[in-house]
């Protein structure tokens, strides 16, 4: 793996950006004085800072672009000298930085992911690295002796389950043994690679949980087509069933963590039809729910909210869908209150804190602000800026996006999120894009690819999957085995919902798709090519049956199943490759070579298939950029890409 230690004569360049609340946008701008289509295809400046145990050190993941080397690094910065080093840089073609935690104050862990052919297809593998914050020297977490001795080397090379703070020299680190063979946990010395085996492999036993005294507790079985939460008992190979229910059913129950109460534990579970936040105490038989939060309409899909890593009282949840928090500590509910009136237009939360509480990272974010970090010094009352997300992008040049709803033929209701450029609404040429199911419309983050959409004066209306987080479990099974006719239903209803509110015109519109949702602005081509001028697949899948057949390889194959159905014969008649024909308007697709989550061949097949309708049809392969395209140089490729292709197809005044 290609993670190198960065020049020293490369740190004030990042060290500018970082520490300054203000940069020149004299260079961002084109001729004509709108944004660089690359500005807004830049990597974040920053992104996953962390503060250090004692409040000493502020660790990112930065953006680095000089003549020599572009790609990312991980940033230290002590916060009180000033002083900032750079290590562990990647070009972000064969590796990516995934995330970093801080385990003491010296160490972090750095998750890698890169690609790997494995069982005769690609995929993304990833495994744990040490830092150490001021020497810059990386190692593997644990070493190659160790999957040498037990004759197999997970895709996956584990998960933590606890840093140690009384103990901050050790980590509980979940490692698979064989396919299928279950899970083991190990209590790892982050220093020198010494494993201990705490918790054995047990009847195939996986996702293991500890609780906030770091006595491994608690995990998951499978079994035929059931989950099984399995609580330990006192005796060693004991184990109490929690809960038995079928995969993606209403009887789910998904566990966030123990209290610092060891008997006390929060999960998930549905509520009125949505799930919701409860608690029990696990000495209870059978267990007494108690319902802690929930939210009118919406799932709760998220984690719990610690007091600190040395009090684990859990003090409230975060909502991920949207970034918001729920707090029931008095004391957090005032500092988000006070938080909220110092930053009254964002979504603010508090990122990361040292142990002594005295200290805090706070980050904020907006559907039209990128976000900054700022450190909040409790002791002394003050908040000063660490770094801006992506500098160059000014919100005052951005676009609010926002929330609204409409119904589908079916009359279920749908949500959508509508940008318009400078907030003004009127019919302009229009983006609809198919979110896929890991995004929502609750969400309030920025997006840059909207917002460049929006710049160069279109109208954007982002829709909702309808099983997408946070619609509830009867919206998220109601498709299921008839997903692709549902799914693309419901697209065209919001295109048809744009042009009744006077944002679209019929004719000028263009649907552009990633992923699934390339798969979705296909068939929209195919079904409703006169409501377009164009669409665009980007990363996207065009034949179900194939794709079908390529999930057998992974372990999500059972939930493709559930979504898509398995029958075949039904799945080819509803896939583009096999309707190309129909499609009426020009098509661009976009693909990486690399891609191990949609294989090119889908973009590939369509292609093939396009060109012998002699279609009009225009098809990029990438590069080095795997699906979510983390290399610079390839997404400024496909941002540019986009827009021309819009530019070429939609009448603009």
């Amino acid at each position: 793996m290609n993670i190198s230690t960065i020049k020293n004569s490369w740190l004030f360049i990042v060290f500018f950006t970082l520490v300054s609340d203000a940069v020149s946008s004299s260079n961002n701008t084109n001729d004509q004085g709108a944004i660089r289509t690359e500005v807004f295809a830049y990597l974040p400046d920053v992104t996953m800072g962390r503060l250090s145990p004692d409040g000493v050190h502020f660790a990112s993941l930065v953006r680095v672009d000089t003549p020599d080397f572009q790609g990312s690094a991980i940033h230290v910065l002590n916060v009180d000298s000033k002083q900032s080093k750079l290590h562990a840089a990647t070009d972000n073609t064969e590796n990516t930085i995934a995330s970093l935690i801080w385990v003491n104050n010296e160490t972090l862990i750095i998750q890698v992911r890169f690609s790997r052919y494995r069982y005769e297809t690609d995929s993304t593998e990833s495994r744990y690295m040490t830092l150490n914050a001021l020497s810059g020297k990386t190692a593997p977490l644990v070493g190659s002796d160790f999957f040498r001795t037990r004759s197999y080397m997970p895709q996956s090379q584990g998960y933590i389950l606890s840093t140690l703070p009384k103990d901050p020299e050790h980590i509980l680190l979940g490692i698979g043994r064989k396919p299928n063979k279950g899970e083991e946990v190990f209590r790892v010395n982050v220093n020198n690679q010494n494993t201990q085996l705490v918790q054995e492999s047990y009847q195939k036993y996986y996702n293991w949980k500890a609780d906030q005294q770091r006595n491994v507790r608690l995990a998951e079985k499978s079994r035929k087509g059931k989950t099984l939460i399995q609580l330990k008992t006192s005796d060693k190979n004991t184990y109490r069933t929690l809960w038995e229910y079928e995969h993606y059913s209403s009887d789910g129950f998904y566990v966030r963590g123990f209290d610092k109460n060891p008997n006390i534990l929060f999960y998930l579970a549905y509520h009125e039809g949505f799930l919701a936040l409860f608690k029990a105490d696990v000495t209870n038989d059978p267990l007494q729910h108690e319902l802690v939060h929930s939210l009118k309409g919406e799932d709760l899909e998220g984690s719990l909210v610690f007091r600190s890593r040395v009090n684990p009282e859990v003090v409230g949840f975060y909502q991920s869908n949207n970034g918001s928090y729920f707090y029931w500590g008095q004391d957090q509910k005032s500092q988000q209150a006070a938080l909220d009136r110092v930053f009254p237009d964002t979504t603010n939360e508090f990122y990361d804190q040292s142990d002594n509480e005295k200290r805090a990272i706070v980050y904020r974010e907006s559907s039209k602000d990128p976000g900054a970090y700022y450190l909040w010094d409790r002791e002394h009352n003050t908040m000063d800026l660490l770094a801006q997300k992506s500098a160059e992008l000014s919100p005052e040049k951005m676009s609010r996006s926002t929330p609204v709803s409409f119904t589908s033929k079916d009359g279920t209701m749908l949500n959508a999120l509508l940008t318009l450029p400078n907030e003004t609404k009127q019919v302009r040429p229009t983006i609809i894009i198919p979110a896929p199911k890991y995004l929502s419309s609750h969400s309030n983050n920025f997006n840059n690819l909207v917002q460049l959409f929006a710049n160069r004066g279109f109208n954007v209306i982002r829709v909702d999957d309808r099983g997408a987080y946070g619609s509830g479990i009867e919206n998220r099974t109601a498709s299921f085995g008839n997903w692709p006719e549902i799914a693309q239903s419901d697209v065209e209803d919001a295109t048809r919902w744009g042009i009744k509110q006077g944002i679209a015109s019929k004719g000028n519109i263009c649907i552009v798709g990633f992923g699934y949702g390339g798969y979705l602005a296909l068939m929209e081509a195919v079904k409703n090519s006169d409501s377009y001028a164009c669409a665009a697949s980007i990363s996207g899948v065009s034949d179900l049956p194939d794709m079908f057949k390529h999930s057998k390889l992974f372990t999500n194959h059972n939930y493709v199943k559930k979504v898509l159905g398995s029958d075949l014969k039904k799945l080819r008649k509803l896939s583009p490759v096999s309707l190309s024909d129909s499609i009426e308007v020009p098509v661009m697709l976009v693909h990486a070579i690399d891609d191990v989550v949609i294989p090119v061949q889908q973009s590939r097949a369509m292609h093939r298939a396009l060109t012998k309708n002699n279609k009009l049809v225009e098809y990029k392969e990438l590069k080095e950029a795997g699906h979510y395209f983390k290399n610079q140089d390839q997404r400024i490729i496909l941002y540019s890409s986009i827009e021309q292709f819009l530019n070429d197809n939609l009448m603009t005044e």
